[in-house]
């Protein structure tokens, strides 16, 4: 079996070139020019369920040759199935099921996609409350105890990197922008940056969250920047539900802390 090259276009749409699969299914060169025409020009029944001719830029591109006299096409992985199992070649069978079974891992790695967006959005979501951001710091320090024989030594310093968080740095940019109370007063860096950067705090979060469910530090970290760019997007507002005020205010409506958050765990 020939080998079918996928590219991925500019949008990310998976596609194979024309001219690689008319040369797997072996199909007579003299007719290339003929039966390119007419794979664009036929009707096919597309997986919305449409039954219809292939689209400009839709389910075909034109691809530059570097040869005016050559034509070629880039084609969604569906119009060439579709293409594959009219065709008379011998081979339509294989690679139809081939490109069906690279359609189907991406609509599986799509599913997942969505999957980990939606946790994360349910994420920030949860961490939105100060009492989680402290339940997943103590998680992670718990972690972190269990690979270093029960003891504590180095976390702040290891957190400190990991994180990449400098209090002083935040009090200098505090000064800067003309805060200068906040410069000065000796708050917690979690206070300190609740009323400096209260996305930060998502973003730490997530790190704590991730490395206490094992995951590796490039990776907890990637998705925690994109968790507190999307609390920035969305406005997420933190809220310190620990206070004895926003307890009482809130206290007929707020449900079991942990209980927001750890379900995502499974």
């Amino acid at each position: 079996m020939l080998q079918l090259p996928i590219f991925i276009s500019k949008k990310g749409t998976r596609v194979v070139r024309a001219m690689d699969l008319y040369r797997a299914l072996e199909l007579p060169i003299a007719q290339y020019s003929v039966l390119l025409r007419k794979w664009l020009k036929g009707v096919y029944e597309f997986q919305d369920g449409g039954i219809r001719k292939p689209e400009n830029m839709r389910d075909f591109a034109r691809r530059k040759t570097g040869e005016p006299l050559v034509e070629d096409y880039y084609l969604t992985l569906e119009l060439a199935k579709q293409i594959c199992l009219q065709s008379n070649s011998k081979h339509k069978l294989k690679y139809a099921r081939y490109l069906k079974a690279v359609m189907r891992k991406e609509g599986s790695d799509r599913r997942n996609a969505l999957r980990q967006m939606q946790s994360l959005l349910h994420l920030v979501k949860a961490l939105s409350k100060v009492s989680n951001q402290i339940c997943c710091e103590r998680r992670h320090a718990e972690v972190y105890k269990r690979r270093h024989g029960g003891r504590f030594d180095g976390w702040w310093d290891y957190r400190k990197k990991l994180l990449g968080i400098d209090k002083a740095k935040f009090r200098r940019q505090a000064h800067t922008k003309g805060d200068k109370d906040q410069a000065k007063t000796n708050l917690s860096l979690r206070n300190f940056l609740l009323h400096q950067d209260p996305a930060e705090l998502i973003r730490v979060g997530i790190v704590d969250w991730f490395m206490a469910h094992g995951k590796n530090p490039d990776y907890a970290l990637s998705m925690a920047q994109l968790g507190k760019d999307l609390a920035l997007l969305l406005k997420v507002e933190v809220e310190d539900d620990c206070q004895p005020k926003w307890k009482e205010q809130h206290s007929l409506f707020a449900g079991a802390v942990q209980g927001d958050l750890w379900p995502l765990a499974g």
